[in-house]
């Protein structure tokens, strides 16, 4: 018990600390004698210590083991999280918690739920595929822009939204960039569900494994379809512009000639 390698508590039914190894001071980051005839539950966050108490109760009073997953601040720079695992001991008048500290899948957890969180709200259009380049993720941007939903993507090539504009030799220079682990930048033209053309920015990259192995390609697209408008309304002014100083010029050399003669 006292030099297990895996953290031990013993309890009383009230949950009074009556025991713990050398293991689970460790945990704690404190001396054995600090944890002396003191509520385990004091060392929880408050809003958790209801529910650690009745998960005490219920492995009292149904006599059987029992889970809880607890957040404890070790000091004020350090936080563990501990999967315990309670069981009553044979008495029955108290009980043998195992604490296992999950504190790297927790917080690999927390960090891809912020990463999906930030996908998820992100204005861009996010699509993910396989290496066959089957639509495996897509993001509520790219629904909303395309008209097509998340259940409709799914299994489908991106071609789905390829229109005429785009040239061949764009989707060549992309393929060949991706194929030798390389990022594509560049415009599309594409087309939604409904039949609409809009402009994207799209970046492509390729996703690899630890080995350094191509697994996904995920597109960042961005929809500059407005910025394209404004674009051609400038070349068409400027051209308008242009037209309007050789006509004038025309127009003068035109009077001056009449003059001359």
């Amino acid at each position: 018990y006292d030099f297990a390698p895996i953290g031990y508590i013993t309890v009383s039914k009230e949950g009074e600390i009556l025991n713990i190894n050398f293991a689970a001071t460790k945990i704690f980051d404190k001396e054995r004698f600090f944890f002396s005839k003191k509520q385990l539950a004091v060392f929880l966050p408050v809003n958790t210590r209801t529910q650690f108490n009745l998960f005490l109760q219920n492995i009292f009073i149904h006599k059987l083991t029992q889970t809880f997953d607890a957040r404890i601040s070790v000091n004020e720079n350090s936080t563990v999280y501990l999967h315990i695992v309670g069981s009553p001991s044979a008495n029955r008048e108290q009980c043998l918690l195992n604490l296992i500290d999950i504190t790297e899948r927790k917080l690999a957890e927390i960090q891809l739920k912020k990463i999906t969180q930030a996908i998820e709200q992100c204005s861009a259009s996010i699509v993910i595929t396989d290496l066959k380049a089957s639509i495996e993720y897509v993001n509520p941007a790219f629904t909303k822009l395309t008209g097509y939903s998340f259940e409709e993507s799914m299994g489908q090539n991106p071609s789905i939204l390829k229109s005429d504009i785009t040239p061949p030799s764009t989707y060549q220079e992309l393929w060949q960039n991706l194929a030798t682990n390389k990022e594509w930048q560049g415009e599309l033209c594409n087309r939604k569900k409904n039949g609409e053309l809009y402009w994207e920015q799209a970046t492509i990259s390729p996703v690899t494994n630890n080995e350094g192995k191509i697994t996904n390609y995920v597109a960042v697209n961005e929809n500059i379809t407005e910025r394209k408008k404004m674009q051609e309304a400038l070349k068409e002014n400027e051209l308008k512009i242009i037209k309007a100083i050789i006509k004038t010029q025309e127009d003068e050399r035109y009077e001056i000639g009449s003059e001359l003669h």
